[in-house]
């Protein structure tokens, strides 16, 4: 094995046990005079634009303190063809081994956003190329670098990313299940959107994800695929190796799985032409083992031998069952459909997979109708049909070259084969044909008109035989207008064997020649002299049919759309009535919306004004607080004076006397009795006022009943009696405070000397 050393870019050569650790680089190769090869970097090479790969790979080979480096462009001599089958075979495990890869996309921007459907990393080109699956699939470190080589992520960080755009689960993607582990079916759809230079690297490229080996044979062709196929057979029982064909992930129905080719007596081979043929069969995964189900195989004479369960549609078609399905379901089986080709009492039947048929997904419940049998499938496809028992019949046209026609289409069309066009079979099943066809032929004279030569076939078991004529027509009428405006033509007209064309006189006739297993009709073109029975415009005659057919065809079409009318009217008035119910509702909506939006109006508005209030009321608290304060330190000052001066009137609990002055006059007022010490000169000071609790008129009761906590702690501080009661319910300043629910507020000062007592039950 042979890799760069990184620091001089020269090639080294190790053998076996002695390889070290390396890093490899995984590209989408460019064009062959932009690659360095074997031979420049044995030259010391270095002016092909490829060298920035190689010099960019080895910059990071050392940035991962690896000391070489493996590129397949300059490290294989691709001109030994012994060196590079055995590159070829190792690849995967060269890839396997590495330290690191690293995935350069030249074609990827740098700092693209690559999470974007859109981007270039989605669409790169290195996700097309058949070589990179193994690459991607082998290595289990991988880097990705854009066209700078700045780094775009890892092969963990982008494995989502990677599953959508390849198809390949995540869990084979990151090693959690080792891929091949995935069924044969799978891994080839992995491949199937891959492309190569060569047509045999298709199959080469496989090889690791196959795990099998093989010389390469390079000029095979499509055979290289097949020997890739047969290789995979002789190494496992996974038959879904022959599910390829499905079109629809193994769900379409039968009638789905025919093309419109198919052809039950052509073998389509058993093996697939190229990965491309697996595309949907991404989701097929072995079932659980059935012993009964197909396990071995051999090849040989161009046959594989093995057992099958076999099984009849209701269309007729047998079909083989493989041991596989579609992934997480327990029901359905995947099914190849099968042609046999020898007689029903033959111990070993022989089959053909036929041509235009794919694989359907048959019901589990149906099982019980299987039987199992040896069958011998045949290997290679056909070019020609089995010989058949019943009669085929082909037409065959010849003449019309030497008057320089040229038979331009058919309609319906035919399929040609050697120079002539199968008609039909006529075998136990189709014992009746009866169709019309229409040929076209143009001159490459300027004034010869298109020859329309009608052909009317009738073929049973007894005869064979074709009806014709001929008539000329204009270029711009289609063989479809034609067949459809031959019934508006006068019979008599329907019978012409001769034509002029404007250049040349043409005779037609159509003769039936017997031939192994069949007839051909020989239609012939050729010169004549005979006058042809129509004399008048030579397109009248077709040109006056078409038009009757138009004029019919447009009578019927305007009944149709007269009645499309009619009933597109009817219809319309139930969408009418329902667009004005709507445009009531929505009117409705609009009156709600107004009247809502008429109440926010209102709302934001009563809003404003609380705020202005709370504003207002914020203003006013604040305003009293700071007043509240201000007469607290102007009390306090008068109180110190108070106190300083003896008290109001001389006694040293100035304030009770005070506060008794103020009861009396209350007292008075009420004209209770007159006071006990009536001053005239406090009247303007009215503390107190009559719709406060008075406590018995006493200073102390009434500042409990009334929570007045100044007064009360001056009262206390002054020596106030706190076991006085009121003369006329014995309450104490405490019961007051428990009475009025303000006893939380009071109890800190009367609990300081007093004593809880009721009053005498037998008083009160």
């Amino acid at each position: 094995m042979r890799l760069i050393n990184v620091e001089n870019l020269k090639l080294e050569t190790f053998i076996g046990g002695q390889i070290p650790s390396y890093a490899i680089l995984s590209h989408r190769w460019g064009n062959d005079d932009e690659e360095v090869t074997f031979k420049d970097m044995t030259r010391g090479a270095t002016e092909k634009a490829g060298m920035k790969k190689v010099k960019g790979c080895c910059r990071q080979a050392k940035k991962h303190n690896l000391k070489y480096a493996w590129i397949d462009t300059c490290c294989i001599d691709k001109e030994s063809s012994k060196e590079l089958d055995e590159a070829i075979n190792s690849m995967f495990q060269w890839y396997r081994r590495a330290a690191i890869c690293y995935t350069y996309m030249a074609d990827v921007p740098h700092e693209q956003d690559i999470w974007e459907s859109t981007s270039s990393f989605s669409s790169s080109s290195w996700f097309t190329r058949g070589w990179t699956l193994q690459e991607l699939l082998a290595p289990e470190d991988i880097h990705f670098f854009d066209e700078t080589w700045s780094p775009i992520g890892t092969k963990e960080d982008l494995a989502s990313e990677i599953e959508d755009i390849t198809g390949i689960a995540r869990k084979f993607l990151l090693g959690w299940v080792d891929f091949h582990q995935a069924s044969v079916a799978q891994r080839m759809s992995w491949a199937s959107k891959r492309k190569t230079k060569r047509e045999e690297d298709t199959a080469y490229c496989l090889l690791g994800i196959f795990n099998v080996t093989m010389p390469m044979v390079y000029g095979e062709g499509h055979k290289a695929f097949e020997r890739l196929q047969l290789k995979i057979m002789e190494q496992t029982t996974d038959d879904s190796i022959f599910a390829w064909g499905i079109k629809v992930q193994g769900m379409e129905s039968e009638s789905e799985s025919q093309t419109s080719s198919g052809d039950d007596s052509m073998s389509a081979g058993i093996f697939a032409s190229s990965p491309a043929d697996f595309a949907k069969c991404g989701r097929i995964v072995p079932k659980a083992h059935d012993p009964a189900c197909i396990n071995t195989f051999a090849v040989s004479g161009g046959y594989i031998q093995t057992s099958l369960k076999l099984q009849s549609s209701d269309h007729g078609v047998t079909y083989g069952l493989l041991n596989c399905g579609i992934e997480n379901t327990t029901d359905g089986i995947i099914a190849i459909p099968l042609h046999c080709t020898t007689p029903s009492a033959a111990t070993i039947r022989e089959y053909i997979r036929p041509l235009g048929y794919g694989p359907i997904l048959l019901s589990g419940r149906r099982t019980d109708y299987r039987d199992v049998r040896e069958v011998r499938i045949r290997v290679n496809r056909q070019t020609r049909p089995m010989e058949m028992t019943g009669r085929r019949f082909w037409l065959h046209i010849d003449g019309h070259q030497k008057l320089k026609l040229h038979l331009q289409e058919i309609w319906p069309p035919f399929s040609w084969n050697k120079g002539r066009a199968f008609v039909t079979e006529i075998d136990d099943i189709n014992r009746e044909f009866s169709r019309k066809h229409i040929a076209r032929f143009t001159s490459r004279a300027e004034k010869g008109s298109d020859i329309i030569v009608v052909l009317d076939f009738s073929i049973d078991t007894a005869k064979a035989c074709a009806d014709y004529f001929v008539i000329a027509a204009p270029e711009s009428l289609s063989l479809r207008m034609i067949n459809s405006s031959l019934e508006y033509m006068e019979p008599e007209h329907l019978q012409d064997k001769v034509i002029d064309n404007g250049n040349v006189v043409v005779k037609v006739s159509v003769q039936v020649e017997d031939i192994p297993q069949g007839s051909i009709f020989m239609m012939r073109l050729a010169r004549t002299d005979e006058k042809p029975q129509t004399i008048v415009d030579t397109y009248y005659h077709i040109t006056k049919a078409a038009e009757i057919y138009m004029f019919s065809r447009l009578l019927r079409e305007e009944e149709i759309a007269e009645a499309t009318i009619k009933e597109a009217i009817d219809d319309h008035a139930v969408p009418s009535r329902h667009l004005l119910s709507l445009k009531d509702e929505l009117d409705a909506v609009a009156e709600k919306e107004r009247l809502l939006a008429e109440e926010r109006a209102r709302i934001e508005c009563d809003m404003r004004l609380a705020k202005n209030s709370i504003q207002q009321s914020a203003g006013m608290i604040e305003g009293a607080r700071k007043w509240l304060e201000e007469l607290e330190d102007r009390i306090a000052s008068h109180a110190r004076n108070l106190d300083q001066m003896g008290g109001a009137d001389g006694s040293a609990n100035w304030v009770e006397t005070l506060i008794q002055n103020q009861l009396d006059k209350q007292k008075a007022s009420r004209k209770t009795e007159t006071p006990v010490s009536a001053d005239p000169s406090l009247l303007s000071a009215r503390l107190i006022n009559n719709e406060r609790s008075m406590g018995g008129y006493i200073p102390l009761l009434w500042a409990a009943a009334n929570v007045k906590m100044r007064i009360l702690r001056a009262l206390i501080d002054k020596g106030a009696d706190l076991e006085v009661r009121n003369p006329a319910n014995l309450y104490t300043a405490l019961i007051y405070a428990a009475t009025y629910r303000r006893f939380y507020a009071l109890s800190p000062f009367l609990y300081r000397a007093s004593t809880w007592r009721w009053p005498s039950r037998q008083k009160h």
